[in-house]
């Protein structure tokens, strides 16, 4: 898997991290004065798909050796460790390495 791709999984993960799962990525759930009850649109089945997908990720990252999931919780949350800043780059680049290749084998496209 592409490193760019990597990249795209982790920012998508970062928005789920810091919104939360009730609004699924920062984006609405209803609108006023509609009731859904399902997927209706293109953008219902578009943000379900990124859901499922950040639930991959977040799984493949807590999967991780302690120091590389502390470096990706540290870079994109900002969450307090005691690394290094140079530990923290070096533990970062080998977490993304191993993203691509766990992500890869869950066939994450």
């Amino acid at each position: 898997m592409e490193i760019e791709r990597v990249k795209y999984y982790l920012e998508l993960w970062t928005d789920y991290m810091k919104h939360g799962n009730s609004n699924k990525l920062g984006y609405s759930n209803k609108s006023v004065g509609f009731s859904t009850g399902g997927i209706n649109s293109f953008e219902d089945l578009t943000d379900d798909m990124d859901v499922q997908q950040v639930l991959i990720v977040d799984r493949v990252i807590d999967d991780l050796p302690k120091e590389m999931k502390d470096s990706v919780y540290a870079t994109h949350l900002g969450n307090k460790t005691n690394m290094t800043m140079m530990s923290i780059a070096y533990n970062y680049q080998l977490a993304v390495a191993e993203l691509a290749t766990r992500l890869d084998k869950k066939h994450l496209i």
